[in-house]
């Protein structure tokens, strides 16, 4: 297999391995924000029991503790768990890049050596790389601004509207235990979970970025490979396949049969939530002025320059192993996939959300 190709699969498991960290990680952070429901309850039950929003001192008072509250909680803790997330997964990207790379052209054969990007380097970049035109700690700010702007609406609402103190309350932090609604701060959680899970997305990106821009006399290019399914946004459809340079200074030619990244300098996330990543596209031999008849026989057709085929999600995963494909799809889907013929992409409903086993029944495929 072409060394592109090896190095496309390779990354295709990558993505989705960052994807379960960042869900993960997304939960984890989340999870800081439950300390808010108590403090809410807490503040407003017994101190503002009485509140009310005409009483200018009540008001003033409420939205100095309310402040405080979410300073301390996103200054304190939210803040930095990200920033020690984003420069671990930055950090870590650049080295599975590197063992991919390497392993895909067989570097340790041919004697190429690669560049591995500096720590600190990396740390500076996730922290000066904007995304979205905006810094992390822009990003954590207008979170929080926003959270404490829902919270204190619901407040003033509530309470304009003749809320008793409980009621407010529990539009604020829900009635989980009934399963009634979300709260605002729930909500606010789940937003927060979006920020985590895109500025890893972010990260890894800086990581494999400074890893190719480390060895750029050895990759020549970088292609757009975005998670085709019926959840993939339409920009991302768009970019798929999509070839730019590494940097916009490289001395860089459209490989045959590809259309430049557009803009051509654009890299994952393109939206809250992206799940498209990118991936290297090497040089060939020729292009590394290396004589063929001088490499190691097993290495002669690793490095062809062309760009990988395109390979669809369960594509990729129709090559992996059993315990793979049941770890992805669990053990019922498995079995259908596999001894009932069902096509996985079944499994999923019109706007890619995965179908339950008991919707998966009322269709018919058990």
């Amino acid at each position: 297999m072409d060394a592109n190709d090896e190095i496309l699969k390779g990354s295709i498991l990558q993505a989705v391995l960052w994807l379960r960290f960042a869900k993960n990680e997304g939960q984890s952070i989340g999870a800081m924000l439950d300390d808010i429901d108590g403090e809410l309850g807490t503040l407003l039950s017994v101190e503002y029991a009485n509140f009310d929003y005409n009483n200018v001192k009540q008001r003033k008072e409420l939205v100095q503790k309310l402040e405080a509250m979410y300073e301390s909680i996103y200054t304190e803790k939210i803040a930095p768990a990200v920033i020690e997330s984003l420069n671990e997964a930055a950090i870590t990207a650049a080295g599975l890049e590197a063992h991919l790379l390497a392993n895909a052209i067989n570097a340790a054969e041919i004697g190429l050596d690669l560049t591995i990007p500096n720590e600190g380097v990396l740390i500076t970049k996730v922290a000066e790389t904007p995304m979205k035109g905006a810094l992390l700690d822009d990003w954590v700010d207008k979170l929080k601004e926003n959270n404490f702007s829902k919270v204190w609406q619901t407040i003033v609402q509530g309470s304009l509207d003749g809320e008793t103190v409980p009621e407010i309350v529990n539009n604020l932090v829900g009635t989980k235990a009934l399963n009634y609604k979300d709260g605002v701060t729930e909500i606010s959680k789940k937003s927060l979970q979006t920020l985590v899970k895109t500025t890893l997305s972010h990260a890894t990106n800086i990581g494999k970025q400074a890893l190719w821009e480390g060895n750029d006399d050895l990759i020549k290019g970088v292609r757009w490979v975005s998670t085709l399914d019926s959840r993939t946004s339409a920009v991302c459809r768009f970019r798929d396949g999509q070839v730019g340079p590494v940097t916009a200074a490289q001395d860089f030619e459209q490989p045959a049969g590809t259309q430049p990244i557009v803009p051509l300098m654009a890299r994952p996330p393109a939206h809250p939530n992206c799940r498209s990543t990118t991936i290297a596209v090497t040089k060939s031999w020729a292009e590394l002025g290396i004589d063929l008849e001088e490499m190691p026989e097993g290495t002669k057709s690793s490095l062809s320059g062309k760009v990988p085929a395109s390979m669809t999600y369960y594509e990729w995963l129709s090559t992996q192993s059993e315990k793979m494909q049941k770890e992805v799809l669990g053990e019922a889907r498995f079995n259908l996939w596999k001894d009932g013929g069902v096509k996985p992409e079944k499994f999923h409903d019109d706007e890619g959300s995965l179908l339950t086993l008991d919707q998966l029944k009322t269709l018919g495929y058990f």
